[in-house]
Parts: structure tokens; C-alpha cells; sequence
């Protein structure tokens, strides 16, 4: 029985996101304590470790995503089917963005036909009213606050693989970025802050939804150093077995 009672206590309670400066919300399927899901593992609530309460949550049964062992990097995902799942993410205004810089940090599994997938996204109908991130293809990957975007070219990778992707936004010179697996994708400018989001979602844009596993997600209000990316990044590689 110790085997088994040990490795509960290890995934229960898994350490801390590496950078917790400005973190508004921290979604882990590795951390098991964090979930209220049924006998089918089907998942009704993700708690936020940030410490703000900012949970994830499904009331409808069958729209709940399913909480999967040895699905991202070999260790559990959120997992969403691409019909009708997605969770309400705890402020579904982001309010805490509203205007703001923000570094967001998104592990992942490649999904199949990967065209339209959203991992993230909001109900907003307007310019800049929207945080949209996902697949526009096999090869492009979007960083989007409606209709004012940044998409980048990415290598067309085998289903299931496992991804890391970092995003960040200066509110002050209006520089968008974006990594995936340590390398920057994509750079350049916006025209404005997000703000006046509703809705948003894990695993819906609009009417659309992304047949997306989902390892982490962590949202923070200013744009991380290059040395805490570089340190997220290092983290995240190791835990999730991004190459």
C-alpha cells in the first residue's frame, strides 16, 4: 500500500508555479486535489492555485471535459472532445487584464486536424474584447485579442505531442510575443489592450470549441523577465517532457 498512498500524496500536492510574481491564475492537471469530478472522471470543477480562487468550472454533465491519466507528457490532462466540452474560466472577464501586460504560459497536446482548435477563448464580438489562443492550422498558431492578433508559423507535428507555449503582451510599446518550446515563433505590435471580455473560456471561442488535452495554464498581469521564462520554461519542459 505505501507505493500507491505515495504517489497520491506526490500528485496531490505538487510544488508551486517556478514564478508566482503577478500570478493571477494557475490551472494544473498534475496537481490531483484540484479537481471535483465524478465516477467517471468527468470534470465539474479546476481549482486556480494562484491563491485568487479563480476556479474553472462546468456545471452541465455533458459538456464537462474528462480528466485523463498519462495523457500530456506522460502525466494527466484535461480533456476536451471538440463537440460542446469547455470550462468557464473563474473570472470569465479576465478583469484582471483589462488594459494590462500579461505573460500566459499554456502546455498542451497537439490535437488532430488541428484547424480551429481553440485551447482558450471568450464571447466577445468586438475588436480587442476577445483573448483567443489555439490552432488556426497545422502550422499556425494564434495569440488573439479579437480581431487584433498574433499568429505564428509552427512546425506540423504528430497528433498528441506534447507542446509548451509562452505569450506575452506589453501594454506600454503594445509587443506581442510568442514561443513554443523555448524558440520565439513570432513577434509584433498591436493596436491596443484587451479589456470588456465575457465568457472566457477553456476549450471555446465563440460557437466553436477544440478537441484540446490540457496540461497548465498560468495567466499573469506583466510581462515575465527573460529570466523567468527562461526558468518557466526550463520547469515546464522538465514536467511535462516537452522536447
Amino acid at each position: 500500500m505505501l507505493p500507491h498512498v505515495l504517489f497520491n500524496f506526490r500528485t496531490a500536492n505538487r510544488a508551486a508555479f517556478p514564478v508566482t510574481a503577478g500570478l493571477q491564475m494557475h490551472y494544473d492537471a498534475d496537481a490531483l486535489n484540484t479537481f471535483t469530478k465524478n465516477a467517471s472522471n468527468d470534470v465539474s470543477q479546476w481549482r486556480d492555485r494562484s491563491g485568487n480562487s479563480r476556479h474553472a468550472a462546468q456545471a452541465t454533465s455533458n459538456q464537462q471535459p474528462r480528466y485523463t491519466l498519462n495523457t500530456v507528457g506522460g502525466k494527466a490532462g484535461v480533456v476536451h472532445d471538440g463537440s460542446n466540452d469547455f470550462m468557464l474560466m473563474g473570472d470569465g472577464t479576465l478583469s484582471f487584464l483589462n488594459t494590462s501586460s500579461m505573460t500566459i504560459a499554456i502546455v498542451c497536446n497537439r490535437p488532430d486536424t488541428p484547424i480551429q482548435k481553440w485551447i482558450v477563448g471568450g464571447q466577445g464580438g468586438l475588436t480587442r474584447t476577445n483573448l483567443q489562443i489555439g490552432y488556426n492550422s497545422a502550422t499556425s498558431f494564434k495569440f488573439g485579442f479579437g480581431s487584433d492578433d498574433l499568429n505564428a508559423i509552427i512546425p506540423n507535428v504528430s497528433t498528441g505531442t506534447t507542446e509548451m507555449f509562452i505569450m506575452t503582451y506589453n501594454a506600454l510599446n503594445q509587443e506581442k510575443f510568442l514561443r513554443r518550446n523555448k524558440v520565439e515563433e513570432a513577434s509584433g505590435a498591436g493596436t491596443g489592450s484587451i479589456s470588456s471580455m465575457t465568457g472566457q473560456s477553456i476549450g471555446r471561442y465563440l460557437s466553436a470549441f477544440g478537441n484540446i488535452s490540457v496540461g497548465e495554464i498560468a495567466i499573469f498581469n506583466r510581462v515575465l523577465s527573460q529570466a523567468e521564462i527562461d526558468t518557466v520554461e526550463t520547469s515546464l519542459a522538465i514536467k511535462w517532457q516537452v522536447v
